[in-house]
């Protein structure tokens, strides 16, 4: 009887410190990816049919967070796919990416570039200014 009773002590012992520890682990769990919110379908209709066949886009941001522009453009690249985004404003066309409408034509202007089209979500196809 002793026997049994201390086994099901350590029974009871035992699912309590599994269920203490799965608690736990659920109320910290962070989800470490952020969701990087791409270019809408018909901002890459538009695009397409703006950009000739196989050119190379370039990108460029005005988000003063590196990482945040990298996530962007991460975004962007994977709204595109298969069209290949250079991180470079140096393209006959870029993507461009705004945080802030006002400070565009500033950026436009440091870059020689045009607006050609608004794609969504802060990104706008950009095309190098005519000389």
């Amino acid at each position: 009887m002793r026997a049994q009773l201390i086994l099901l002590a350590m029974i009871a012992f035992a699912l309590a410190s599994a269920a203490l520890s799965l608690g736990d682990a659920f109320s910290r769990y962070t989800h470490r990816t952020t969701n990087s919110v791409g270019i809408p379908d018909a901002g890459t209709g538009r695009l397409r049919a703006a950009v000739p066949k196989g050119e190379r886009l370039g990108f460029f941001s005005d988000r003063s967070d590196s990482e945040a522009a990298d996530r962007r453009m991460r975004a962007a690249v994977y709204s595109l796919a298969p069209l290949l985004v250079e991180n470079t404003p140096k393209r006959p066309f870029v993507i461009g990416d705004f945080q802030n409408e006002a400070g565009i034509p500033v950026s436009l202007s440091g870059h020689r570039l045009r607006a050609v089209a608004d794609l969504g979500n802060g990104f706008w196809l950009l095309a190098a200014a005519q000389r």
